[in-house]
Parts: structure tokens; C-alpha cells; sequence
């Protein structure tokens, strides 16, 4: 079985051939290095199967980060049909990596993407000069594959040139340098400048002061969409979910023991159910317009405007763009970190990304805020928020990275280009709305379990959950908090989005968790159990800064490979939460002493 393999710089739309070859989704998108780990597939054509293989995107087969040395590892090993993608409105440059490949002595076809945004080309010359085959597939690479078979048929036996994997020197580069331009100026039948429109754009996206209040904008914009549009589909999620488990409890109950029953439909189910209607509604809202900003070629420069903070911090602009995933889905974020390049950003990243707060988290904390600022000033109070989640990252990163050296911060703007929405809508759901979506699934149904049966289950008079919140009890009060608030958040684990249900619950007395009640009888409850300003103020601090939830550890796990990385990703946040919990604290009991006086 023959193998054909896609080569070629970051963001020129591998993967959307790959995909397009092998119906698979490996996710694609608008800004440099996303695809950072070797994607497999097949494909048959006329009754012959063949692998196709999507490597990490490089400039050059001499890396300079992780993503490039998996590139030329594979390219210097592998006698594949390999198949160079080529951006069609920056050719002069990517020439340089297709020249590297064909003196290499592999079996070369040049594709070219974007023709129709470039200048006019002359492929007839270009495929003279370059003496291998030179095809374009139409947009999106929607015309047949056939054409690409033939060329790769067509091609001679592969001369292994083992002597270009070696170090190049200085006047190598010059000289593929001055090739490349020469190739260039001779296969342009004209020069298209890019538009105003285009360069009005850039200018007002990485400007000094617009940069930042257009990025605030659109941020803002996002998350308002999804809390807005997510509360109809989530009500309807939930009153169709919780309209099931009276039947389903019934048909337990006929089949099971009394207490088993009651422990799979009041605890595990309405966990479960809980956890899908509060969770998938705004994911899928967040995520398509996330991924629209994305393809559109926004995010790029994001990170090229917050870069000086994480500079100063030995990171780079790119952990910013894991940061805005951390907003829909901590978990998302975490998968977004394979685009750093040194193993320590990427670890550091992983663990300084659930300080961003999740959807799963901004009910929670917008209930906290209107509890002690109102809804007047509640934007300005989820602004300063997210300006705490980005200093404690800002500090921890620095704290983490103090011995490495300045990263390296290469990234190239694309052009703005129009979104491809069906492609959005498919890839955002499935590879990361519902993929996040089942590994919650998972971790939800027997915590849903364990949490009923701590309620239900007594000993001496009281239940179990009663003995946790007594023995976290004098934890709590030691930073101004209770018992209940510290048992809610250790068994929300499963999901950020039932700790106030099940603060309510163990506040009542209740054995299962309750929906019904609203901001005004939250708090209510919650003042009538002790809470202060203190104690509402720190709860914020807690949300902010704590443990991950479970799909995010899980995907912490799968991303690093290491318990070490989950243990750091447990206690950082939690060491820092309590720290600035503590510093409250003080500071509350110092003016409540002055006011006395």
C-alpha cells in the first residue's frame, strides 16, 4: 500500500485535503501551527487503497521548533509520494520549503492553494522550472482527486538525498533564497497589491489602542451571544431530560432494589442530565463563533497583540489563543496548547488554563457578582474577572518559566479570507462540543451516584455528607468560607455547573438536587446561612481559582502524559486560591477593626 504525504508550511489548508481525501475531520484552521501531530487516513481510488498522512506545517526540513523536527524526521525516513501544499498569495517564500523537498530526491507534486486570491501564475513555466508536477484543485480543494492520482503515478522512482538532511550553511540558504525569488519573478504575469480594504484592517487590528478595544469587542460579543442564546435551548434541554426521569425512575424501581434505583435515577441520571442541558447549549453556541474568527483570520492577530505581556513572562502571544478556548471549554484549551513550541510552555499553559473561567463557570459567577455588586455594574465586574484570571496566569507563568529564556515568537498573518460556515458548524460540534460533551458524560453518572448516596446513606443519625462538611468546616472558616462551600466544589468535580445546585441542596437538608430556585432565593438562602460580603467575595476568588474539572484533568492526562502535570494542575490553583482567599481574609478583619474604632 503506497503512502501520500501532505507537506508543507503551517496554515496553507493541509488538512482540508486531508479531509477532503479521507472524510475524516482533523481540525482545521486560520492561524499558524494548529495542526501539530501526524494525522492518519485512506482513501481508495480505483479499487487500490492508499494512507494518507497530514504532517505538522514547517518552513523549512531544518526546524527550529518540535513540529519541524517531527516533520523532518519523517520526511528524512520515509520513501512516501509526498504531496507539497503550497499558499498560492505567498509563493515566493513557501518555494523555499518545495525546493528543500524536490532536491531532496523524494517524489514530489506541488499543489497550490488560494489561487484564486493571488496574482496570476504561469503554471505551465512554474512546473518547468521546478521540474515536477504542478496542479491546482479549485477552492477548498472541491474539484476530483483524480488529477492528483494521475500526477502521482506518474511519478519517477524516489533518489534518496541523505546529505540534504545535514546542517545547512549560511550561503545554501542564500542560494535557495535567490532561487526561490528567481522562480518567483518569472512565473507572476502581474503584481496584485493587496487591497485597502485588507491593509485598513490589519492596521486597525494590531494598532496600538483599537487593537485592544476591538479584541475586547469581539470577545465580549462572544461570550454575550452564548449566555444569552444558550438559556431557551438549555431550558428546553433540561425540561425534556428532567420530563424523562420519572419513567425511567419507575422502570428502575420495577427492576432494581428500592435504594440502587433511586441512586441510578434521583443521583446518576439527574447528575447526567444536569451536566448535558447547562453544558451543550452554550458550547455549541461558544465554539462555531469562536471557530468563524478563527477561519476569518482574527485570532493571529490577537496573539501577535498580547504577545509583549507574555514576553515579559518568557512565554509567547500564542498562549493567549489558548487562553479565548479556555473561555468556551477549559478542556478545549488545553488541546489547544500542542501549537506552543518548547514542552515547558506547553505544560505551563496546561496548567495555568483553568484560571480562565469556563462556560461552565460564568452562571456561577455572574449569580456571585450580582450578589455583591447588582446587575449594574456586573460587565465591569466579569471584566475585572477576566483581568484577574490574566494576571494570576501572567504571574504563574513567569514563576514557571523564570530559567527558560525568551520564546521564540514567529507567526505569520494570514490574509483575511471568507469562512467556509458548514465546515465551522461540523468540525466546532464534533471535534469539540460533543467530543468535551462525552468525556463529561462520562465522569457525570457515578459521581451523580456517589454524590446521592453521601446524602442518603446515615450513620448514627446523620448522613455521610454531614461528617465532610463538618470536618471541612474549620478549613473553611479559615478563609471566610463554610463547610458546604468547599464540599460543593470538591464534588462538583464532575461538572463546574452544579456546584450552587448542590450548595442548595446541602444548605436545605435535601437528599437529591432541586431545580426552582432563582438569584432572589439563592440569596436569601445563602445570607440566612452565615454568608457575608467576605464569604460571597471569596466564593468569586474560589471559582476563579481551583481545580480543574474532570474532562479538563482527563484531557490534561491524554495532552502530557504525565500525574505530575495533573497533580500541578490541582494544587497551583488551589494553593493560589487560597493564598489570595487568605490575603481577603486579613484584609476584611484589619478594617472591620478600624471601622470598631
Amino acid at each position: 500500500m503506497r503512502t501520500i504525504t501532505l507537506v508543507g508550511n503551517p496554515n496553507v489548508g493541509k488538512s482540508t485535503l486531508f479531509n477532503r481525501a479521507t472524510h475524516l475531520h482533523q481540525h482545521t484552521g486560520n492561524w499558524t501551527g494548529k495542526t501539530v501531530e501526524l494525522a492518519k487516513g485512506y482513501h481508495v481510488y480505483q479499487k487500490e487503497k492508499y494512507r494518507w498522512i497530514d504532517l505538522p506545517g514547517t518552513y523549512s526540513l531544518y526546524p527550529t521548533s518540535p513540529e519541524e523536527e517531527v516533520t523532518r524526521q519523517y520526511v528524512a525516513s520515509h520513501d512516501d509520494w509526498y504531496v507539497v501544499v503550497l499558499d498560492a498569495t505567498c509563493l515566493e517564500r513557501q518555494l523555499i520549503l518545495a525546493l528543500q523537498m524536490i532536491y531532496s530526491g523524494r517524489s514530489v507534486v506541488i499543489v497550490l492553494n488560494f489561487l484564486k486570491q493571488a496574482d496570476l501564475v504561469d503554471m505551465t513555466k512554474l512546473k518547468a522550472l521546478l521540474g515536477v508536477p504542478v496542479l491546482t484543485l479549485g477552492p477548498y480543494f472541491r474539484d476530483s482527486l483524480s488529477k492528483l492520482y494521475e500526477a502521482l503515478l506518474s511519478l519517477p522512482p524516489a533518489v534518496q538525498s541523505d546529505a540534504h538532511f545535514e546542517e545547512m550553511s549560511d550561503d545554501t540558504w542564500v542560494r535557495l533564497g535567490e532561487e526561490a525569488s528567481r522562480i518567483y519573478h518569472q512565473v507572476y504575469h502581474q503584481e496584485k497589491k493587496g487591497t485597502k480594504v485588507q491593509h485598513w484592517l490589519d492596521r486597525l487590528l494590531t494598532g496600538k489602542w483599537s487593537s485592544w478595544l476591538i479584541m475586547s469587542f469581539f470577545l465580549g460579543a462572544i461570550l454575550w451571544l452564548t449566555m444569552l442564546g444558550a438559556n431557551i435551548p438549555s431550558a428546553f434541554l433540561s425540561d425534556l431530560l428532567f420530563s424523562l426521569e420519572t419513567p425511567l425512575l419507575e422502570g428502575l424501581r420495577a427492576l432494581l432494589p428500592l435504594p440502587l434505583a433511586e441512586a441510578i435515577g434521583l443521583g446518576g441520571y439527574r447528575v447526567l442530565a444536569w451536566v448535558v442541558s447547562v453544558m451543550l447549549p452554550p458550547m455549541a453556541i461558544f465554539f462555531p463563533l469562536f471557530s468563524f474568527l478563527e477561519e476569518l483570520g482574527f485570532l493571529p492577530r490577537l496573539a501577535l497583540n498580547l504577545d509583549p505581556c507574555f514576553q515579559r513572562c518568557h512565554a509567547c502571544g500564542k498562549q493567549a489563543l489558548c487562553m479565548c478556548m479556555g473561555l468556551g471549554c477549559n478542556a478545549v484549551g488545553v488541546m489547544g496548547t500542542r501549537i506552543l513550541h518548547s514542552k515547558k510552555e506547553r505544560l505551563t499553559a496546561m496548567v495555568t488554563n483553568s484560571f480562565v473561567p469556563c462556560n461552565g463557570r460564568f452562571g456561577m459567577l455572574m449569580i456571585l457578582l450580582t450578589m455583591l455588586i447588582g446587575y449594574r455594574y456586573l460587565g465591569l465586574g466579569i471584566l475585572g474577572c477576566l483581568a484577574f484570571s490574566l494576571g494570576n496566569t501572567l504571574l504563574v507563568t513567569k514563576c514557571c518559566l523564570r530559567r527558560a529564556g525568551r520564546s521564540a515568537f514567529v507567526l505569520e498573518l494570514p490574509p483575511f479570507r471568507r469562512p467556509h460556515l458548514g465546515k465551522i458548524i461540523v468540525e466546532s460540534l464534533f471535534q469539540r462540543t460533543f467530543k468535551v460533551l462525552a468525556r463529561a458524560v462520562i465522569v457525570a453518572f457515578p459521581a451523580g451516584i456517589l454524590i446521592y448516596s453521601l446524602a442518603n446513606i446515615v450513620v448514627q443519625g446523620h448522613s455521610l455528607l454531614s461528617y465532610g462538611i463538618q470536618l471541612l468546616d474549620p478549613l473553611g472558616h479559615l478563609v471566610g468560607l463554610d463547610g458546604v462551600i468547599l464540599m460543593a466544589f470538591i464534588l462538583g468535580f464532575p461538572a463546574n455547573e452544579i456546584v450552587l445546585p448542590l450548595m442548595a441542596m446541602m444548605y436545605t437538608g435535601q437528599g437529591v438536587m432541586s431545580a426552582g430556585y432563582g438569584l432572589v432565593s439563592l440569596r436569601v438562602l445563602f445570607f440566612d446561612h452565615g454568608w457575608t460580603v467576605l464569604t460571597c467575595l471569596n466564593t468569586l476568588i474560589l471559582t476563579l481559582l481551583h481545580f480543574p474539572c474532570s474532562t479538563t484533568l482527563l484531557t490534561i492526562k491524554k495532552e502530557s502524559g504525565s500525574w505530575k502535570v495533573v497533580g500541578a494542575s490541582i494544587l497551583i490553583p488551589l494553593g493560589l486560591g487560597f493564598g489570595w482567599m487568605l490575603i481577603m481574609r486579613i484584609c476584611h478583619s484589619f478594617f472591620s477593626t478600624i471601622m470598631l474604632y
